[in-house]
């Protein structure tokens, strides 16, 4: 990562305030590498879930449910966010 970005260094900065030196570069420093980090991660993730054809698996086993709106499975026939019957959708 640090090849394609360069590795942020922001330890020189630094506030004055009444006469207090507040070191704040390090603590930012090391939020943009985590920030950098996990969008990278996420990205390999999607494109992992993207390639194996797993992106969508959760959707399509669920629908919105008509007085909650939670989503609840396709076969159910009380929801189990509202305890309110349903109808189950016939698959056809």
């Amino acid at each position: 990562m640090a090849a394609i970005f360069g590795q942020p260094n922001f330890d020189a900065l630094v506030l004055h305030l009444n006469g207090a030196e507040i070191t704040y570069g390090h603590f930012l420093t090391t939020l943009v590498s985590f920030l950098l980090l996990a969008f990278t991660i996420m990205l390999l993730v999607s494109a992992i879930r993207r390639a194996t054809g797993r992106e969508a698996a959760g959707a399509q086993g669920s629908r919105e449910c008509d007085h909650c709106k939670s989503f609840i499975p396709v076969d159910a026939s009380v929801c189990m966010f509202c305890t309110r019957d349903v109808e189950p959708v016939v698959p056809g």
